[in-house]
């Protein structure tokens, strides 16, 4: 059960986040060594050019992607090391202006 303190304290924390697709030669590194602590209340706009891993990102925390180093915490648990079935966050993409995507808040 989680107590009002915890709540209120700090929602998601990202702790050196990277993510690299391929090996060798071919290896890319869509998001490299990302922290970032996010408090309840608190709205992020995440912005950049197209291919700069805004997506990428947004797909971690959201739990659909694992970083291939680094942690993400969502209420102190480690929402990056769940099993897949395990992991379930929502958030919302909005693609209203170009070039920016915008993260609210975790539930």
């Amino acid at each position: 059960m989680t107590n009002v303190s915890q709540v209120q304290g700090e929602t998601l924390q990202i702790a050196h986040v990277t993510k690299r697709y391929g090996s060798g030669a071919t290896e890319v590194t869509a998001v490299r060594d990302v922290s970032l602590t996010v408090s309840p209340g608190e709205v992020v706009l995440i912005m950049g050019p197209s291919g700069s891993g805004k997506t990428t990102l947004l797909s971690m925390l959201g739990a659909l992607l694992k970083p291939t180093e680094g942690a993400i915490q969502l209420n102190g648990t480690t929402i990056s090391a769940l099993a897949e079935n395990r992991r379930i966050v929502m958030f919302s993409l909005q693609t209203a202006m170009p070039r920016r995507i915008t993260f609210f808040g975790l539930s």
